[in-house]
């Protein structure tokens, strides 16, 4: 099979030095044990907490842990490459009667989400438009092609600033025709974006690109 099948390495976390803490992160969901969980924020600090493991999540190569935070109170996903720590504790908790995974996750868009799915409606250029028809992107989606060729994506999703980045990468072969929120966060980025680039020394001062022959 190695042979035959080739996985996406593109930008994949490498997983492989966390093994061991994987190994307790999964121990501990089976074994329904409380963690002492040192956590690395995405601004650079770091917060311990104890948490009761529910899942092991892999996503797009990337794996998540979900588990009630005793901290927040709350159901939380926490990514397993920012976990510094996972130390067992003594108590151990109940299974999750309360929880389903498949309703946790089934309307966010990729990870994240607030709890407030959202209707939007996506238009997208026809070059672009096959690659969107050939894929599902989210269970609630109904595409509707127009007479030039464009597609416009209906959805209701939790999670908007997911969306935002996604519909970035389509650069103007996408635009929100609802709602207003989503659209001024996209224009916001695009104008950050761009903000950069106008302080960016002009060609004749850049590095030339050398290349191979």
């Amino acid at each position: 099979m190695d042979e035959i099948v080739v996985g996406d390495r593109f930008g994949q976390p490498d997983h492989a030095e966390q093994r061991a803490l994987i190994e307790t992160l999964t121990d501990a969901c089976a074994d329904r044990v409380t963690l002492s969980l040192t956590y690395r924020t995405s601004r650079g600090g770091e917060t311990t907490r104890r948490v009761d493991p529910y899942k092991l999540w892999l996503h797009r190569g990337t794996a998540y842990l979900v588990a009630h935070c005793h901290l927040r109170q709350a159901i939380r996903t926490f990514s397993v490459a920012r976990i510094a720590a996972a130390e067992p504790t003594d108590a151990t908790f109940a299974a999750p009667t309360h929880f389903d995974f498949d309703r946790y996750v089934e309307q966010r868009f990729r990870i994240c989400g607030d709890g407030h799915p959202t209707p939007l409606t996506l238009w997208f250029a026809p070059e672009v438009a096959p690659d969107l028809r050939e894929r599902t992107w989210h269970p609630t989606q109904h595409l509707e092609p127009a007479a030039d060729g464009a597609v416009t994506l209906t959805m209701t999703v939790d999670g908007l600033q997911e969306v935002a980045a996604w519909l970035l990468s389509f650069g103007p072969r996408a635009r929100v025709l609802s709602p207003a929120t989503l659209a001024a966060e996209v224009q916001s980025q695009l104008r950050a974006a761009l903000a950069g680039y106008e302080t960016t020394p002009p060609p004749s001062e850049l590095t030339p690109d050398v290349r191979g022959t």
